[in-house]
């Protein structure tokens, strides 16, 4: 239950108390105080509590600076959405400008938007939050941000110096665009501003050990739900319906913090990445079914696709599904340490081309799996890349053959961890990697 928060009396009351608690995990104390801007707010510390441990925050930032050193950079302006949260914890939305200033030396120093500081002390190790107004703007979400953000930069002392920024592609919000790097160029003219090279996606890369264990109990999540999909498809049903029935299941488990699935029934399941019709689109007796489900703990997904068929697969359907799985497992078991990116990817191509369908592989392998589901712009399994496989990558492997011309979609797919002897496939063992028949 919370209370009316005390008068604020004490100069020293500030957010280190909380900080302190933050760093060490703890969830012991009910309710902790915050003060921002003369308000004291009071935080329920179980939203207080970081994904991780401070341990493993130290070793991300350790990796940053590290790579600053060698860079001879002074310091970062993480702006992708999933790059902040990695460095920091934070829990917000991606829909507002957002980014951390890592120095090669000292404390991070966070930018939101005013409105959303407080979230951003209660969910982060960050300590100070350069706020970001509303109001006097030109265009919203533009010359502000930017204003705080040369903000952060001088309160580190960054002005005049060498400061990677991060112009790579993000699957999901870089909040540096174009007309923000060139605003913050005429706010610092003095600053050297310079491609990162992938700093915080080349650490991304390699999961630790409390990374996997998130993605190894999203997979119990992830395959209770998929059984409990399959179990609810049959004919007059919706997709919608099949759908809220998953996400019922998927959602009593505690640990679950996010959700998402696709469901494709007949020729539908042909156009891939195209969102469900939902009521709109009944199953029918025949129908050859795609289903890709992930779930999260800590944001970390554990992902599968499995195809279904609604009553006795077709001898076309049967030919495929083969097909699709021996290439699925061709490239499992290739996968070891030292292997190229492309020598995985052509051995599940090569296998599925030997069945005849070559010509229907329209997309690379696979890609690199953890926060936010689809790391593909870090590392995807693609011919000719000659990235080698590295100890801790994890890699979502998909082969599949979506064909308006066949008029089904077949695939199936696995979570495949490179460890320091080959592979490990992050499973339960529940979910039966083979054509399901309701």
């Amino acid at each position: 239950m919370r209370s009316e928060s005390p008068a604020h009396s004490d100069e020293n009351r500030s957010d280190k108390c909380l900080c302190n608690i933050l760093r060490q995990n703890r969830s012991s104390v009910t309710l902790q105080e915050l003060n921002t801007k003369d308000t004291v707010l009071l935080i329920d510390c179980e939203m207080s509590r970081l994904p991780f441990s401070s341990a493993e925050y130290d070793r991300r930032i350790a990796g940053v600076r590290d790579a600053l050193e060698q860079k001879k950079l002074d310091a970062l302006i993480g702006s992708i959405h999933w790059n902040v949260h990695y460095l920091t914890g934070v829990g917000l939305a991606a829909n507002h400008y957002k980014v951390v200033v890592v120095p090669r030396d000292g404390e991070l120093v966070g930018v939101t938007r005013e409105l959303e500081i407080p979230g951003a002390r209660a969910t982060s190790l960050v300590k100070n939050w350069v706020p970001w107004m509303d109001e006097g703007d030109p265009t919203y979400m533009s010359l502000n941000p930017m204003k705080a953000t040369a903000e952060a930069l001088r309160q580190l002392g960054l002005e005049g110096k060498r400061v990677g920024i991060e112009t790579g592609i993000a699957r999901f919000i870089n909040h540096m665009t174009v007309r923000n790097y060139e605003c913050l160029k005429k706010l610092m003219p003095d600053t050297k501003f310079v491609d990162d090279d992938n700093i915080v996606g080349n650490l991304r890369v390699i999961k630790s050990d409390a990374e996997i264990e998130c993605m190894r109990r999203a997979a119990v999540i992830t395959e209770r739900t998929a059984l409990e999909a399959i179990d609810n498809i049959r004919p007059g049903r919706s997709e919608a319906e099949v759908y809220g029935e998953a996400a019922r299941r998927a959602w009593s488990h505690d640990d679950c913090n996010g959700l998402t699935l696709h469901l494709q029934a007949g020729r539908a399941g042909t156009l891939i990445h195209v969102s469900s019709r939902g009521q709109a689109n009944l199953i029918r007796q025949g129908d050859a079914i795609f289903m890709e489900l992930g779930a999260t703990v800590n944001s970390y997904f554990n992902t599968r696709i499995r195809t279904i068929c609604v009553g006795e697969p077709s001898p076309a359907v049967q030919k495929v599904a083969s097909a699709v799985l021996s290439g699925l497992n061709k490239a499992i078991d290739f996968i070891r340490p030292g292997v190229t990116s492309a020598e995985v990817d052509h051995a599940s191509r090569s296998e599925i081309a030997k069945a005849g369908y070559g010509e229907h592989l329209k997309h690379r392998l696979g890609y690199s799996l953890g926060l936010g589901w689809n790391e593909g712009e870090i590392l995807s399994l693609r011919a000719e890349d000659q990235t080698k496989m590295k100890t801790g990558m994890v890699f979502h492997m998909v082969p599949g053959i979506w064909s308006p011309e066949l008029g089904f979609g077949v695939s199936f797919s696995e979570n495949v961890l490179v460890t320091k002897d080959g592979h490990e496939v992050i499973d339960t063992g529940m979910l039966e990697r083979k054509l399901y028949i309701r």
